[in-house]
C-alpha cells in the first residue's frame, strides 16, 4: 500500500507541474469594461412578385440561370417569346412565363 500511494503521490506532482502556468504568464488584473455592439441580419417577408415588364426589361437578372426548369423545361427563348407575346392571351402567356421567372429567381419588387 506505501508503494502505491509513493506511486500516486509523484503523480500527482508531476500533473501540478505539468499544469502551473509560469510566473510570466501570471497577470493580476484590476478594472472595469463596457462594450456596445451592432449586427446585421437578413430574413424572409413577403413582396410583390416581379412582373412580365421587369423579366422583359432586365434579362440580366434571369437568362442563362435555366429558369425553364421551374416550367417543365421551357428555355429561355421561349419564356423571353412568351414576355414579349402579342395578339390573343398575350396577358397570360406573360403572366405564366413572369410566374416561372419569380418561382426561379424568387424576385420582388
Amino acid at each position: 500500500m506505501g508503494r502505491i500511494a509513493a506511486i500516486f503521490g509523484t503523480l500527482v506532482l508531476t500533473i501540478s507541474l505539468f499544469t502551473m502556468a509560469p510566473a510570466s504568464m501570471v497577470v493580476a488584473q484590476d478594472g472595469t469594461g463596457t462594450g456596445t455592439g451592432t449586427g446585421t441580419g437578413t430574413g424572409t417577408g413577403s413582396g410583390t412578385p416581379c412582373s412580365p415588364g421587369f423579366f422583359r426589361n432586365h434579362l440580366d437578372f434571369w437568362l442563362g440561370l435555366g429558369c425553364g426548369d421551374f416550367c417543365g423545361g421551357t428555355s429561355d427563348g421561349t419564356l423571353y417569346d412568351m414576355l414579349t407575346a402579342t395578339g390573343a392571351h398575350n396577358g397570360e402567356l406573360k403572366q405564366a412565363a413572369a410566374a416561372c421567372l419569380n418561382a426561379c429567381t424568387e424576385c420582388t419588387e
